[in-house]
């Protein structure tokens, strides 16, 4: 909550959710680490990970930014669910709960935490598979090349996030076993068809 307001995202939760406080609500905030799987909604792709398969295609082979060393918490979509039915819970229980809010009431949601580069990989792969690309060996690609591509690419593709669910875990939430590379390969396969199918 100390980041500058242009920080993304900051300015929401600084200026709106924070405020709502004063109006008598108790108020979380659900900070979101990546989020994979398919969800059951009308849109069941990620558009992040949709930008990123879309520009691999077009650059002819997976790549990563600079050496590929950054590393992102991941959470599926339904552990980003039943994170939020945790607290939902914790707030329906009144004084009895051990949920905390406002200032105090700032959760970390994670699952796991992967290099970018693993994900390179398994879209390269899937992309081979399909003849979508020329090769799936990894390109390094230099900050200016990947803002040529897209303007926010250098942050969602070569930025590094970590952090710690401990509050969501001292309140009973358990992330479920982590199937991350096969999730990974059915956006991908999802991606494909749906290309296929416009």
């Amino acid at each position: 909550l100390s980041l500058p307001a242009h920080n993304i995202h900051a300015a929401i939760e600084q200026n709106l959710i924070l405020k709502a406080g004063s109006l008598g609500v108790r108020t979380a905030i659900m900070s979101l680490p990546l989020v994979y799987g398919m969800s059951r909604g009308s849109t069941p792709q990620n558009q992040y990970f949709k930008f990123y398969i879309n520009a691999v295609i077009a650059h002819g082979r997976p790549f990563v930014v600079e050496a590929g060393q950054n590393i992102y918490n991941h959470s599926h979509v339904s552990d980003v669910a039943s994170a939020i039915e945790t607290v939902v819970v914790e707030a329906l229980k009144g004084s009895n709960g051990n949920a905390t809010w406002g200032k105090d009431g700032y959760y970390f949601v994670e699952s796991l935490e992967a290099p970018f580069s693993h994900d390179s990989n398994v879209v390269g792969e899937v992309l081979l598979s399909h003849n979508l690309i020329k090769s799936g060996v990894i390109d390094h690609l230099n900050v200016a090349d990947v803002d040529a591509i897209w303007s926010l690419g250098r942050f969602l593709w070569g930025s590094s996030t970590r952090c710690r669910s401990q509050k969501l875990k001292a309140l009973g939430w358990k992330p479920s076993v982590a199937t991350r590379t096969a999730d990974l390969r059915a956006m991908t396969e999802y991606e494909v068809c749906h290309r296929k199918a416009a």
